[in-house]
């Protein structure tokens, strides 16, 4: 029996760990510099993250600003500190 292969992959946890420290919304262009991917790859994976409700998108009419959810922070740090 194979595995199960998990959904979150290395630039996904790359992405949160950016979040995570920056303590704030971050625009997609500032993710993408930060991990050292290209803007359509930072977008692909922040819609993924998305999609798997680990982050939350707030759309201004310029930008795209990404956060961690809050409910998503709490279970990930109590799994964490279990």
């Amino acid at each position: 029996m194979k595995p199960k292969k998990s959904k979150i992959k290395n630039y996904d946890s790359q992405i949160f760990s950016t979040l995570y420290r920056a303590k704030r919304p971050l625009p997609v262009k500032k993710i993408a510099d930060r991990v050292g991917i290209s803007w359509p790859t930072a977008n692909l994976y922040v819609d993924r993250l998305n999609k798997l409700k680990v982050v939350k998108i707030k759309k201004t009419v310029r930008l795209k600003k990404v956060e961690i959810r809050p409910d998503f922070l709490k279970k990930w740090k109590k799994q964490l500190y279990a």
